[in-house]
């Protein structure tokens, strides 16, 4: 999980941001990251729009064609995620993955709207095509979690799946005891 690796003394800052934010342990994809997410994160309009669309190719897995980003939407892991055809992220959503065999497949058509957190964390994450996900929902893996098909989500839900953290020990605080990571 995540927790592990952030406590991994042998692993640099760097190199835990670089696996937390661009999803890849390289310098460059470092940089790549943080210049086109820095210039072109919260470019207003139309300009903005475009800008994403075509810079954000070099820092996730896979755009689509005619997708839209709106400002101000945070991708972390953004390697690790991959976007359909006509895909629309509205503003303030974050897209975040983490852990070494996560990810995040939006297929074709999916709508997220504004405020929304999609987050795996040690899984996958999938929305099925023509689904729309509506404002300030949370959904969330540690490890499967797969939205059919033309599924609608309404505004301010909480999915997940998977992922509960184990209490067998009262002497350890439940955050550094282990998780199961069943279902899905």
């Amino acid at each position: 999980p995540a927790s592990e690796m952030l406590n991994d003394e042998s692993r640099s800052a760097l190199g835990k941001y670089a696996e937390l934010a661009a999803g890849r342990r390289s310098l460059i994809s470092v940089i790549n990251y943080d210049l086109i997410t820095g210039l072109f994160g919260s470019w207003p309009g139309m300009s903005g729009y475009v800008l994403r669309r075509i810079f954000y190719r070099l820092i996730l897995n896979h755009i689509g064609s005619n997708v839209t980003i709106a400002r101000n939407v945070t991708f972390r892991g953004a390697g690790k995620i991959w976007l359909g055809d006509n895909v629309f992220i509205d503003e303030g959503c974050m897209i975040a993955v983490r852990g070494e065999d996560s990810s995040i497949v939006l297929e074709n058509d999916v709508l997220i709207a504004c405020g929304t957190i999609v987050r795996s964390r040690g899984g996958e994450l999938i929305l099925g095509a023509g689904s729309s996900i509506g404002s300030n929902c949370i959904l969330a893996t540690d490890s499967v979690l797969k939205v059919g098909r033309e599924v609608l989500v309404g505004a301010f839900s909480y999915l997940c799946a998977g992922g509960s953290h184990n209490f067998d020990d009262k002497t350890v605080p439940i955050i550094r005891q282990s998780c199961s990571g069943k279902g899905g």
